[in-house]
């Protein structure tokens, strides 16, 4: 009996142990898709309600293991007093200045790192700004130099506004109005209501509103010493502007634009063809004006806002702020790392993209913690936190800059436009230019070591240097354009480009070979596991594997039909590829298939940088910036479901415990009976005496 007993325990413990593998593989499998799917669910309500607080873009979201790394600044307010001259400020303590109307932009040293949310100016040298924690900066010659103001409070504030050298009013998040009358050596707190202000306008010393949540609209008629408050519903209020002591608009969620007449004693809702938050609003005068918000909804009219036209700026993200110069003269800013500006110089019938909206073209780290990023007009972007925060280096050139790569903490090439290279010795701290002796655009820099190195570029241009650059050897793979290279060691590389090219050396790029990619499209980027297998990605999301050292190409299925700019993979089986409007694709099979990934942009990526299979980064138009540390939503739904399978496993051992192995050592129970026993013996026919 114990033998049998014991048989079948050892059978129920190696039945359970392998219902439990099996259990496992069946959940790798299938439970991260089925979790997907509630984790989408989870992020939009996130989102839901962020837009229902006012909470835009900007804000990180963490989906799928990519984390949009916003460490840049974010451009938060526009201050013109002219054509020419204007302020730019945001966070991490940006002030921006232009002299040329914003062709160009010059940072000044604010002394802070807090967010800046609004400035005023009231002449090209006099102004203020306000900021996080009861931050007021304030200046006397254009920003060259600024000065802290004791606000007496650590609210964030909000707006601010002055009407000459000496009044001025600033509202912040707890409903209070902070004036001053010696131009901000003190200030006088007002607790106006009880929702959060988050802007106003003054339009003398003694007349201004202020809007906020809940529908809230404050005035004065007396420069702040009493406001009349009321609540027009439910809509967040974000800004308002008063083109005189009458007309004056106010505008906030669910495309809410009101209009007043009567300085604010009645509010009549004006019709506009965006039913988006509307962020912000600015008038020339009583009749011309410009509204902006989320969806790159750029409003105008002409005639006091009985109608708004709907004006095409070219870009789909949420504008943040806008200022009305002129008649025909605006400035708009939009949200996103680096900050996008805008202007129209026509009434808004064309818009143009002025300076100041980098976007990011590529990427090198060296670890998980150090890397470069380059980009537009000469950017170049460090980091040493793996992207928690990033630092902009100076570099003596306003070229985009199209391809980075270092060999170490110290060493590294830049290569861009007009044939440009530059290196640097010391990390990016300062770059020396080197002669490419092409002007072509170069488009792909790699090394390595310090000495050896090969470039890329327009009309099929391929440079070479033995030297870490101090002469450059010219030669040619072809008429077309080359995107990428890459070498696996000092003789054996490849390189891609338009119409399919696709080009191989084995003599450290002396000579290159066509490789028969077997496609026209255009091929952007490329990496290289060994001296076999190599990857490549382009065009209408093309997707090329060989495992034979190129000499046959196999196209695999992508799942997207966007352009696939970039390509990386940590070994074998594991890469990622990243594209047009935020397209990020990944595999797990070494390409033989490829699931899409969500991570909450439509911008273009560029370039993605794989350090290992469970960090990475990528960078995109408007300096986006993008980092990879792992897939929460499938440790979420592997977790889950092992317990319940746990659980469903614990109790049907105790069953079968209880029920097949614990039962023969239980002692029968008695047979309960009921009436009197006799002695015999059992008949045929009944019981015998």
């Amino acid at each position: 009996m114990r033998l049998r007993t014991a048989i079948r325990f050892i059978v129920l413990l190696i039945g359970c142990a392998s219902a439990t593998v099996v259990g496992f593989i069946l959940l790798l499998m299938l439970a991260p898709p089925a979790f997907e799917v509630l984790y989408d669910r989870h992020i939009q309500r996130v989102r839901d309600y962020q837009a229902e607080q006012g909470q835009f873009e900007a804000q990180t979201i963490n989906l799928y293991g990519w984390t949009i790394q916003s460490s840049l600044v974010t451009i938060l307010d526009l201050e013109f007093v002219d054509e020419r001259t204007g302020w730019a400020v945001g966070t991490n303590g940006m002030i921006l200045s232009t002299s040329d109307g914003g062709a160009t932009w010059s940072p000044q040293e604010s002394g802070t790192t807090l967010s800046l949310h609004s400035a005023s100016f009231i002449d090209s040298y006099t102004g203020w700004i306000a900021g996080d924690q009861g931050l007021v900066l304030a200046t006397v010659d254009g920003g060259t130099a600024w000065k802290s103001l004791a606000a007496g409070t650590s609210a964030p504030l909000r707006g601010i506004e002055f009407t000459d050298k000496f009044k001025g009013w600033i509202v912040d998040s707890m409903g209070r109005v902070l004036s001053t009358s010696n131009g901000g050596a003190t200030w006088t707190a007002t607790q106006v209501a009880s929702a959060s202000f988050e802007s106003l306008d003054f339009i003398d010393g003694l007349r201004g509103w202020a809007v906020g949540s809940a529908g809230t609209i404050a005035r004065t008629t007396d420069g702040g010493a009493s406001w009349t408050v009321e609540s027009l519903g439910r809509e967040l209020l974000f800004d308002t502007s008063f083109a005189d002591a009458d007309t004056g608009w106010a505008v906030g969620s669910g495309g809410t634009i009101l209009g007043t007449v009567d300085g604010g004693g009645t509010w009549v809702r004006q019709h506009a063809s965006a039913d988006t938050y509307i962020l912000d609003v600015d008038f020339v005068d009583g009749s011309t004006g410009w509204a902006v918000g989320r969806d790159g909804a750029v409003l105008a009219t002409t005639d006091g806002g009985r109608t708004w036209t709907a004006q095409s700026s070219g870009v789909s993200t949420t504008f943040l702020s806008v200022d009305a110069i002129t008649a025909k003269s605006a400035v708009a800013v939009a949200a996103g790392i680096a900050g996008l500006i805008i202007a129209t110089h026509d009434g808004g019938a064309t818009w143009q993209v002025m300076r100041g909206a980098e976007s990011l073209l590529d990427l090198d780290f060296i670890d998980s913690s150090t890397g470069w990023a380059v980009g537009t007009y000469g950017l170049v972007l460090h980091t040493q936190d793996g992207g928690g925060t990033y630092e902009e280096l100076p570099i003596a050139t306003d070229k985009h800059l199209h391809g980075v790569n270092f060999i170490d903490p110290a060493n590294g090439w830049v290569v861009g436009e007009a044939g440009t290279i530059m290196r640097t010795a010391d990390g990016g701290r300062s770059w020396l230019p080197q002669a490419s002796g092409v002007a072509e655009t170069l488009r792909g820099v790699e090394f390595i070591d310090s000495s050896s190195g090969w470039v890329v570029g327009d009309s099929g241009i391929v440079l070479a240097t033995s030297d870490g650059g101090a002469v450059w050897r010219a030669g040619r793979a072809g008429d077309d354009t080359l995107f990428g290279i890459e070498f696996l060691d000092a003789t054996t590389g490849w390189a891609v480009g338009e119409n399919g090219s696709l080009f191989t050396t084995t003599d450290a790029g002396n000579s290159w070979a066509a490789s028969p990619s077997g496609t026209y499209r255009h091929l952007y980027d490329l990496d290289v596991i060994d001296r076999d297998r190599v990857w490549a990605v382009g065009a209408n999301g093309t997707v090329l594997h060989t495992s034979n050292g190129g000499q046959a190409w196999a196209e695999q299925t992508s799942g997207t039909r966007e352009d696939l700019l970039s390509v990386g993979f940590a070994n074998v089986k594991r890469g990622w590829a990243v594209g047009r409007h935020g397209t990020i694709i990944r595999t797990e099979r070494g390409g033989e298939s490829w699931s899409l990934e969500e991570v909450g942009t439509r911008h273009d990526l560029h370039e993605v940088h794989v350090v290992d299979g469970t960090t990475a980064f990528a960078v995109g138009n408007l300096g986006l910036l993008l980092g990879y540390t792992g897939r929460p939503d499938v440790a979420l739904g592997v977790n889950l479901w092992a317990i319940g399978l746990i659980i469903l496993i614990t109790f049907g051992s105790i069953y079968l415990w209880r029920r097949y192995i614990a039962r023969p050592f239980q002692r029968r129970p008695a047979v309960a009976t009921t009436g009197t026993w006799r002695r015999g013996w059992a008949t045929e026919n009944g019981l015998a005496q």
